[in-house]
C-alpha cells in the first residue's frame, strides 16, 4: 500500500514539472528564439530572431504564426523506492527501583502493657447428694413342708362308643293328626268318615258322642304322588261330620307339611260357605263354615264333609326317591280355581 501512495505521488510531480516547463518556438527567427505572447500581439526574441513585429491580430493570412510548441521531456525512470518492513521492538522497561524499607527499632514507641489485675475464682460448694436408701422387701415365706407326694392314679380311661350309622335317606313315615266332631243333633249313622292314604282307606270313624276327638294314626310315602283323602260316609243327607286341625309330620321332625290344615281360608267369618276348591284341598262342594253353626265345642273355622252330599277332599305331594318333598299340589295357597258360594246364611 506504501508502494501505491509513492508512486502516485512521483507521477503528480512529473505532471506539475512538465506543464510548468513549456516554452514556446517562434516560427519567426531560427531555432532557439523564444514566442512571447503579449495582449493581442507576438513578438521573438533571442539569438536568431529576425525582430519580428508584434503580431497584428489581423495578420495575413499567407504568413507565418507562432505555434507553441510543448518541448519535448523524456519521463524519468519508474523508481520504486525500497520499503523496509520497521522492526518492531518493545521498548525497553526497567524494572522499577524498590528502596528497603528500614524500620528504626529504636524510633518506635512500645506501648506499655499492664497485666490485668489477678482474680481468685469464686468458691463453690456442692452440697452432699442426698441417698436414697431403698430397702429391699422382706422375703417370701418359706412353703409349707411338703411331703413326698405320691404318685397319682392313672385316670379311668372308658373306650368310645361305636359310632351310630344313619341312613342318609329321610324318614318316609309320617304321622297324620286331625280332630273331628259330629255335628248336633245328628245321628251317628250320618257322621261317618273315611281317612284314605295313596287309595287305600285307613280307617273309618263312626263317633258316639258330640265331642271334639283327635286322632292320629301312621302312613309311608313312596318316592312320586302321594295323596291324602277324607271322604264323608253314612247317611248322604247334607248333615254330616266336621273336621279340623289337619297335620302330616315327618318322623323326628315338627314340620307340618299340611296347606290350609285350619280350614281358615276362605274366611267367611260366622257364616259358612260352599266352594269347589278351596287353597291346599280339591273337592266339589266343599262347605267351610264357623264351627260352632256345627258343634258348640269348635271355636274355629271347619269343615263339614256333607254338604249337599257327601264328598272327598284331596291334598297330593311329590317325593324324590331320597324321600324328599320335591312339590306341593295345589301349591298355589292364594289362590283357588272355581270359588262358588252357593249358600250363606
Amino acid at each position: 500500500m506504501e508502494h501505491y501512495k509513492m508512486k502516485n505521488l512521483i507521477l503528480a510531480i512529473l505532471l506539475v514539472a512538465i506543464v510548468t516547463s513549456t516554452h514556446n518556438t517562434c516560427s519567426c527567427g531560427g531555432s532557439g528564439s523564444t514566442c512571447c505572447s503579449g495582449s493581442g500581439s507576438t513578438y521573438c526574441s533571442g539569438s536568431g530572431c529576425n525582430s519580428c513585429s508584434p503580431c497584428d491580430p489581423s495578420f495575413d493570412v499567407n504568413s507565418k504564426i507562432c505555434v507553441e510548441q510543448p518541448s519535448s521531456v523524456s519521463p524519468p525512470e519508474c523508481i520504486i523506492p525500497e520499503v523496509n518492513c520497521p522492526e518492531t521492538c518493545p521498548p525497553p522497561v526497567e524494572p522499577p527501583s524498590m528502596e528497603k524499607c528500614v524500620i528504626d527499632v529504636d524510633s518506635i514507641d512500645v506501648p506499655c502493657v499492664v497485666h490485668p489485675p489477678k482474680v481468685d475464682p469464686p468458691s463453690v460448694e456442692i452440697p452432699p447428694p442426698e441417698i436414697c436408701i431403698i430397702r429391699p422387701p422382706p422375703p417370701p415365706p418359706l412353703p409349707p413342708c411338703i411331703e413326698e407326694p405320691s404318685l397319682p392314679h392313672p385316670p379311668k380311661v372308658c373306650p368310645p362308643s361305636p359310632p351310630i350309622i344313619t341312613s342318609d335317606m329321610l324318614s318316609r313315615y309320617f304321622t297324620l293328626t286331625f280332630q273331628y266332631a259330629c255335628r248336633k243333633n245328628v245321628n251317628f249313622q250320618s257322621c261317618q268318615l273315611n281317612v284314605i292314604w295313596n287309595d287305600v282307606i285307613l280307617t273309618t270313624i263312626i263317633p258316639n258322642d258330640y265331642q271334639v276327638h283327635t286322632y292320629n294314626l301312621i302312613v309311608k310315602v313312596d318316592g312320586g304322588e302321594n295323596k291324602l283323602q277324607f271322604e264323608g260316609a253314612g247317611s248322604s243327607n247334607s248333615f254330616g261330620i266336621t273336621i279340623d286341625n289337619v297335620k302330616l309330620v315327618r318322623k323326628n321332625t315338627n314340620t307340618n307339611i299340611v296347606i290350609n290344615g285350619k280350614f281358615e281360608s276362605p274366611d267367611v267369618g260366622y257364616s259358612w260357605g260352599v266352594f269347589n276348591n278351596i287353597p291346599g284341598w280339591e273337592g266339589i262342594g266343599i262347605e267351610v263354615g264357623w264351627g260352632k253353626i256345627y258343634n258348640g265345642n269348635w271355636n274355629s273355622q271347619v269343615l263339614e264333609l256333607d254338604g249337599h252330599k257327601n264328598y272327598i277332599i284331596t291334598q297330593k305331594w311329590s317325593f324324590d326317591s331320597q324321600f324328599k318333598l320335591v312339590k306341593q299340589l295345589p301349591c298355589d295357597t292364594n289362590n283357588f280355581i272355581g270359588k262358588s258360594l252357593l249358600f250363606k246364611l
